[in-house]
């Protein structure tokens, strides 16, 4: 016969309900007792009367089990008035620790703060993760020295579009938009804005919120489109004040009525991101395409094109399907389609040099960590008897560890809370610094998820430089503790010496970084740049074609008020030129060789082209190599004349002079009278590229040209007589751009600059915290040995001989960590060689410069510490112990 079972979903509940200990033998006599009722009395009693030992037993769990949390809670509360209690005791330790730790989060924070704004944040469109950039590809530019820059970057032109949009399944829409600039009139002085030309379904792709009126439409856009605008909410605040009749009404731009229908709402921003987008920033006011009347060619290239994915397309699909409509039967071996996810377009190259500055910020919290976690060991030696009296009185292991983890996250917290304020100073520093390229939104707050991870950053760092602490106060020999005897009080040393050679060799790494970052960032501000920078003022200006429409027009306006400036008081001379070095402008033109045949297998010659006003090398002193400069007399489209760069003579001249031979371009044979020395426009670290000039009144018509005059007036006068004399001439033309040459390549260095001085600012705070928690161990160490110190000058020991007893155990540490901290800087120069110029990742002057500031930054906190040695009262210290 079976032994009759109690109900399973009553036996599951009381096994829950008992604790492990009662469990085995409860079950047994109830499982009795349930055999003998049910033989006695039947299933249905048996049942009843289990079911009520149940209820018997879930009052009291419940009861426990809701006393428990409560109890926990009240044990952490009192545990925590006790961990303020100890750390209000310690105020210069609660500061030290707390300002150390504010500064590593403070940074941690802000660096985190622009790198979640730039690599992690999604882009401000609907489904911007499907939003794509579609590019044309030129196989033939790659590896083209000067067109190798944007070979896969060539914008799209209108009938290309048109090709698409109509036959593609792979995207669910696609727009198009150029960038110009144009001169506003009217409603206050002259303004040069940045214009965007836009297809009917750009803003609803970009889902571009309006705050009034409305965009274009389908009909309204492409060649002969009408003359209407939609403008942003900037302009429609700064320059119409807010007007809300302004729809309806008209803009000039460059002499041309526009009708306003619509105005954007605010922080509306897109980026041009194609080779020849005139700059980054926001778009003053959009204009459809086609409206300015220019020609919509198939090789005018000049709208960028935006898609979404439709869903489940590939980039490879989408790429494969764009080109086999584009160039299926034009060029495919050499023509080609790239589609790219415009996040990646907009972040470009700037991920690497983020990832460089938090991989520095994060040594530097880790130096501050260190230096914390060496002070709070040092602080646990000397409370060595309180932990010890606690342990006599019952306190666990457990207790003690708690505690002393408690009073490390308070500090933590404490740091994150004042390195919030840090930070938030901190990114207003670095949206000031930061280069231009960089794209970063207006203001970066410090919202829920910066401080969620500024919360923990500090709570992780307290708990981090608290473990070892805790876990030398566990290992804690109870007797010892209370009745130390000499020379103890040493356990931790050995754990705070090997922090400070980890603090060392990290601070090491640091410094041994920022000095190669800026011997290298040193290299490029002595390169030469072919011309003189200094005196030159530069101010831009464009003139509208509806006002000079001609070449000669165009031509007569610059000389005319080159004339005016040149003989103004203090002017040394006064020029123009189509693109000033390292404004960022400029662009490149093919050629033939006239007399010769270009170098097999090289590709067609191409060269920067730059049209100018006759004494442009004399005013730039840019050196004439041979023949001759421009003069006036080449005014003449007779017998049109160039002058080259020396790149450009020895390439395609290579065996004799380029003077005298010919070259022909805009079907016209022109001669070649004159080689330049070479003059970088771009960039101070790449090869000077083939260039040649030509005299504005025989190029082309330049509706935009760039003023350069040379005085030894300050630059703000300067600029004032370039305004001036331009509106003399003529009074509607906006004057943009106005820089020194100076300013305009030390800009061209920004983005170096913004590393350099970041990681020279980590690696000097990182230094300074070495320091500072060098000395207070040294402090200690020295404070602990009082006694022993003091018998040694009762014997007679001199203060070399106490200097060396101190030095001979600091010492051994900062060695360590030199050694260390070189090898680490081997490995982080190979990490840094593609920041760097003409400087090598081993450098030998960056590693002696690291070594020799660290290394005397911690014998200056050794020394100091060990000060108090060299003064000791053999009698006084000996009777202190």
């Amino acid at each position: 016969m079976t032994t009759p079972r109690p109900p399973r979903l009553a036996e599951a509940l009381l096994g829950l309900i008992l604790s492990p200990h009662d469990r085995a033998h409860a079950l047994g006599d109830l499982h009795e007792e349930y055999g003998s009722l049910h033989r006695a009395a039947g299933r249905g009693a048996a049942n009843r009367w289990y079911w009520s030992q149940v209820l018997r037993a879930l009052g009291p769990s419940l009861g426990r089990r809701l006393r428990s949390p409560v109890s926990t809670l009240s044990r952490l509360a009192e545990q925590s008035r006790l961990a303020f209690r100890a750390l209000r005791r310690r105020p210069g330790l609660v500061v030290t620790g707390v300002t150390t730790l504010a500064l590593g989060i403070g940074a941690a924070t802000a660096i985190f703060s622009v790198a979640d704004a730039v690599l992690l944040r999604p882009l401000p469109y609907p489904e911007g993760d499907r939003l794509v950039t579609i590019w044309d590809t030129y196989d033939d530019w790659r590896g083209h020295e000067v067109l190798s820059g944007y070979w896969d970057r060539i914008p799209l032109s209108w009938p290309e579009l048109i090709d698409l949009r109509e036959r593609q399944t792979s995207f669910e829409e696609i727009a198009a938009y150029g960038t110009a600039s144009a001169a506003l009139t009217g409603a206050g002085d002259p303004e040069e804005v940045l214009v965007g030309y836009a297809s009917a379904t750009l803003f609803p792709l970009l889902g571009a919120p309006l705050h009034l009126g409305r965009t274009f439409s389908a009909d309204e856009v492409g060649q002969g489109a009408p003359r209407l605008a939609v403008l942003s909410y900037e302009l429609w605040r700064d320059r119409y004040g807010e007007d809300p009749d302004l729809a309806g009404t008209r803009v000039v731009l460059d002499d041309r009525s526009f009708r306003v229908i619509g105005v954007l709402r605010p922080g509306f921003l897109l980026s041009p991101l194609g080779p020849f987008a005139p700059g980054i920033g926001r778009h003053a006011l959009w204009l459809p395409i086609g409206a300015d009347g220019s020609p919509l060619e198939r090789g005018n290239h000049a709208y960028e094109t935006l898609g979404h994915l439709a869903p489940g397309v590939t980039l490879e699909r989408a790429g494969t399907e764009a080109a086999s409509i584009l160039w299926a039967d034009r060029d495919p071996d050499t023509r080609g389609v790239r589609v790219t996810l415009r996040r990646d377009e907009e972040i470009g190259d700037t991920a690497r040099p983020l990832l460089l500055l938090l991989a520095a910020v994060g040594l530097l919290l880790v130096i501050a960590c260190g230096s914390v976690a060496s002070l709070l060991l040092g602080d646990a030696v000397g409370r060595r008897r309180e932990l010890a009296t606690k342990s006599a009185l019952g306190a666990g292991t457990g207790l003690l560890v708690r505690q002393l983890a408690l009073e490390t996250a308070f500090l933590g917290l404490a740091g994150a809370a004042l390195g919030v304020l840090l930070a938030h100073w901190g990114v207003g520093v670095l949206l000031t610094l930061a280069p231009p390229g960089l794209p970063l939104p207006p203001a970066i707050p410090l919202d829920l998820r910066i401080l969620g991870f500024a919360a923990a950053l500090g709570l992780g760092a307290g708990l981090a430089v608290g473990i070892l602490p805790a876990l030398t106060a566990s290992r804690r020999d109870l007797r010892r503790d209370l009745y130390p005897r000499f020379g103890e009080g040493e356990g931790g040393r050995r754990s705070q010496r090997a922090l400070i050679a980890l603090q060392i060799a990290v601070s090491l790494v640091l410094l041994v970084s920022s000095a190669l970052l800026a011997r290298s960032f040193g290299h490029l501000h002595e390169v030469e740049l072919g011309f003189d920078p200094g005196d030159l003022v530069t101010a831009r200006v464009a003139l509208p074609e509806a006002r000079y429409g001609s070449p000669q027009e165009a031509a007569l306006f610059f000389h005319s008020v080159a004339e005016r400036l040149h003989d103004l008081p203090g002017v040394e001379g006064a020029t123009a030129i189509s693109a000033v070095p390292f404004s960022g402008r400029g662009g490149s033109s093919s050629f033939d060789l006239v007399d010769r045949d270009p170098p097999l297998g090289a590709p067609d010659p191409e060269a920067l082209r730059r049209t100018i006003l006759p004494d442009y090398h004399s005013v730039m002193r840019i050196p004439l190599v041979e023949g001759r400069y421009l003069e006036p007399s080449d005014r003449t489209e007779d017998a049109p004349v160039v002058v080259v760069s020396e790149s450009m003579a020895r390439r395609y001249w290579p065996d004799g002079s380029a003077v005298g031979s010919r070259i022909e371009r805009d079907r016209r044979e022109w001669e070649i009278v004159g080689i330049v020395a070479d003059v970088l426009h771009a960039d101070p670290s790449a090869d000077a590229l083939p260039t040649f000039y030509v005299p504005l009144d025989v190029a082309e018509a330049r509706s935009t040209m760039t003023l350069v005059v040379r005085s030894g007036l300050p630059a703000g006068n300067v600029a004032d007589q370039i305004r001036t004399t331009v509106w003399e001439v003529d009074p509607g033309l906006p004057v943009e751009d106005v820089a020194t040459a100076d300013a305009l390549v030390a800009r061209s260095t920004t983005e170096e600059r913004f590393r350099t001085l970041l990681v020279t600012a980590f690696a000097l705070i990182a230094t300074l915290m070495c320091a500072v928690g060098l000395f207070g161990v040294v402090a200690r160490g020295v404070s602990a040995r009082t006694s022993e110190l003091g018998i040694r000058v009762a014997l007679g020991a001199g203060t070399s001989t106490l200097l060396g007893h101190v030095l001979a155990r600091e010492i051994p540490p900062l060695v360590a960590g030199v050694v260390l901290g070189v090898a680490g800087s081997f490995a982080a120069g190979t990490l840094l060689a593609g920041f760097l110029f003409e400087v090598g990742p081993r450098d030998p002057a960056s590693l002696g410069l690291g070594v020799a500031v660290l290394t005397g930054a911690a014998l200056v906190a050794i020394l100091a510490a060990a000060r108090r040695a060299l003064g000791l009262d053999p009698l006084r210290a000996i009777r202190a112990e």
